[in-house]
């Protein structure tokens, strides 16, 4: 009896133990995500491609001086405790959506963006990170789009195409995101910028793809800063896919490694009616064999039709009506 006690004691001991190794090592994945946003989840299939919102986020200088604010705005102490915050948040700050109305007021806004091509989407990935390591400015080419798709294939309907450019590592760090480490004047208007984009070329060519919704980009957007930001001309890769309906979704969380196969995009706009630019939340799937086909709920059988009235019977002869009776009002006497 002894023995088994303490077997089972000594098994006791080493869940626990395994137990506790699980937990270490949930927290100390849990700091990892802190860390890198960029992180997955328990199946390791699914990512987050979003950056955080908080105060002092990387903004554009001198046109977001305060892209994120935060108030609480009722508090209350035990024992009916209660929070609630107000917050105002920059349409353009962050992982965040450009939508077409921003240059065209009669194309589409945020709400106006169908769900169908905003979820399920197919992502492309276009890797030009070495470009970028070599010229800050650099701007994708049509060259770098048909290379991509001479490896895995034309653009299928349904697509979202991804520039990597490997400057979400530089995120949380203002000075670095907008390439102006150095630069003096931060608070103000900045003559140019410094981070990668897509060529005016490149967005004709996406522009052109029917198969294409829209752009998603690690950067602060696809007008790189080799665009002198003086005058109002400024923003021609933008202009040149939103003429088409593309929306844009820029400042990507992408220091994950996502393959060109398999990999489904989910992209949440806030859901601003009038909006034309919106923060959101984006999350990447990875199938492991092939990515499902949704199938269609399986067609019900037609109803029977409605079964034969019993013929109609013949209404009954009329029977005859009785003799009428005689009506005495009175007797006459004689």
């Amino acid at each position: 009896g002894s023995t088994i006690g303490a077997s089972s004691a000594l098994l006791h001991v080493s869940d626990m133990e395994i137990l506790y190794s699980i937990y270490f090592l949930t927290l100390l994945s849990v700091g990892s995500c802190i860390l890198d946003p960029c992180y997955y989840y328990q199946d390791g299939t699914t990512f987050d491609l979003t950056h955080p919102f908080y105060e002092d986020i990387p903004a554009y200088p001198g046109l977001d001086p305060q892209a994120f604010d935060l108030n609480s705005a009722y508090e209350y102490e035990d024992p009916h405790f209660f929070l609630s915050y107000n917050y105002s948040v920059s349409g353009l700050a962050g992982t965040s959506m450009t939508s077409p109305a921003v240059f065209y007021p009669f194309n589409r806004q945020i709400s106006e963006i169908p769900f169908s091509q905003l979820v399920r989407l197919i992502g492309r990935v276009i890797d030009i990170s070495d470009q970028v390591k070599l010229n800050p400015n650099y701007e994708a080419t049509v060259d770098d789009i048909v290379c991509n798709e001479n490896e895995y294939g034309c653009f299928a309907p349904g697509t979202v195409v991804i520039f990597y450019t490997g400057w979400a590592s530089r995120w949380p760090n203002q000075e670095r995101v907008f390439g102006l480490e150095g630069l003096l004047g931060l608070d103000l208007l900045p003559i140019s910028y410094n981070y990668p984009g897509i060529s005016e070329e490149a967005a004709r060519y996406i522009a052109s793809q029917p198969n294409v919704y829209g752009v998603m980009i690690d950067s602060p957007g696809v007008d790189s800063g080799a665009v002198p930001i003086i005058g109002f001309d400024i923003y021609r890769s933008s202009r040149i896919l939103a003429r088409e309906n593309k929306y844009i979704v820029q400042n990507v969380n992408l220091e994950c490694t996502l393959p060109n196969i398999n990999l489904k995009i989910y992209i949440l706009p806030l859901y601003v009616l009038g909006g034309t630019s919106a923060p959101c939340r984006i999350f990447a799937h990875v199938c492991q064999d092939q990515c499902p086909v949704p199938a269609l709920p399986p067609s019900l059988p037609p109803p029977p039709p409605p079964p034969h009235p019993p013929p109609a019977l013949l209404p009954p002869p009329p029977q005859p009506s009785p003799p009428a009776r005689l009506h005495v009002s009175g007797i006459r006497r004689i």
